[in-house]
């Protein structure tokens, strides 16, 4: 990204591109300028369901597949974290504190998070973690993890005596501190985690622990027998939901909507509009630099657009895009609003062939009296 000056209010490329609304601006489920039409009759969809779960009064605790792996950070270490491989999972999970942690990038998502047909777990966007087993650097795994608050609380339910431990002393356990209840920070799915069992298998005995080994260490896991009473929830599926309702109409993260541009015309009508885009910049931009402080509030503002993934630079090769319609923007000042500065993108500019891109949308129905009807309403029903 090359400013145009040394200051320069709009983010823009060596070649003075503007941000352009082709598809590449929008959402790619949100906005498809190639294909408007629409099925009148669409297909029922079945939304798959989740069945596994289990609950019980029991007098045993059952111990999940924990392990403990180096993951790396965005700083050039590791950080050593807490997983549950859950084979009844089709997606990978990571709690937020736990990436803040890690200092991960993360990329948007419409994918929806769904347990028990419950509803759903708003996901905070994916990130991509690379990690390996605790002891040892030579193998390493990658996964793509969904970002969620919280997978689920401590495991596990209640520490055990360390003597659980002792059985399993000669091997090289993945979570040598299984018996003690902790956080989880990352959910390994069945992609990831099946692949990693050898196959090898230590029991000992009905309704006690077993070891199972996997690329990560030997895993302990099964029932534990205790004292203590206690009622327990094991879920174990998680869903990742990706239908029609989610390509047709989504909420995003700040629990607002997004849908589909409502298009009555294609948009093949749209002829050239980034010259006039252009120099429309070029002018807001020459009248912004002799206005410091709403030439920094103006860039602020379109610095924010870009960080939160509402508009991308158009990439050099796409210029030539036939199917794209360039937003001019101007800067509109209120002194009674707490926010004097807002900034207007305006989509009835003109292109080469007289259409806008209001011109080919779908205006939204009326749903306001007329005045006239207001005041004469026997007029209007004579």
């Amino acid at each position: 990204m090359t400013p145009s000056e040394p200051n320069s209010p709009i983010p823009r490329d060596a070649n003075n591109s503007v941000l352009s609304a082709s598809e590449k601006v929008f959402h790619p489920v949100v906005f498809d300028a190639t294909n408007t039409d629409t099925d009148p009759n669409p297909p029922n969809v079945n939304n798959p369901s989740i069945t596994s779960c289990s609950g019980f009064d029991s007098n045993s605790q059952v111990l999940l597949c924990t392990a403990l792996v180096n993951v790396c950070d965005s700083f050039g270490g590791t950080r050593l974290c807490r997983v549950l491989l859950d084979p009844g999972s089709q997606a990978c999970l990571i709690t937020n504190s736990c990436s803040e942690r890690l200092g991960l990038p993360r990329k948007r998502t419409n994918m929806r998070i769904s347990c028990l047909g419950a509803s759903d777990t708003r996901n905070n966007g994916i990130s991509e973690i690379k990690f390996t087993p605790h002891f040892t650097s030579n193998i390493s795994f990658v996964a793509s993890v969904y970002v969620v608050n919280k997978i689920v609380g401590q495991l596990p339910h209640f520490s055990l005596d360390s003597s659980w431990s002792e059985p399993f002393s000669d091997l090289k356990l993945a979570d040598p501190t299984f018996f003690k209840s902790g956080p989880i920070d990352i959910l390994i799915g069945v992609n990831i985690a099946l692949p990693m069992l050898n196959g090898q298998y230590l029991s000992l005995g009905d309704n006690k622990p077993f070891a199972v080994r996997s690329d990560l260490g030997w895993i302990v896991a099964g029932n534990v027998p205790s004292e203590d009473m206690f009622s327990s929830i094991a879920v174990n599926s998680i869903q990742v939901v990706a239908d029609e309702l989610v390509s047709n109409f989504w909420k995003n993260e700040d629990g607002r909507y997004a849908v589909r541009l409502p298009f009555h015309s294609s948009p093949s009508k749209l002829g050239d509009s980034r010259e006039s885009a252009i120099r429309r910049f070029k002018s807001l931009e020459h009248s912004l630099i002799k206005k410091p402080a709403i030439y920094s509030q103006y860039r602020d503002f379109m610095q924010e657009y870009l960080t939160l993934g509402h508009m991308e630079l158009v990439p050099k090769n796409d210029y030539a895009k036939r199917e794209a319609y360039y937003l001019p923007h101007h800067a509109v000042l209120r002194d009674s609003s707490t926010t004097k500065l807002r900034v207007v993108f305006d989509a009835s500019a003109k292109s080469t062939s007289v259409y806008s891109l209001n011109d080919i949308l779908m205006v939204e129905p009326r749903v306001q009296r007329d005045v006239y009807q207001f005041c004469f309403p026997s007029e209007h029903f004579k």
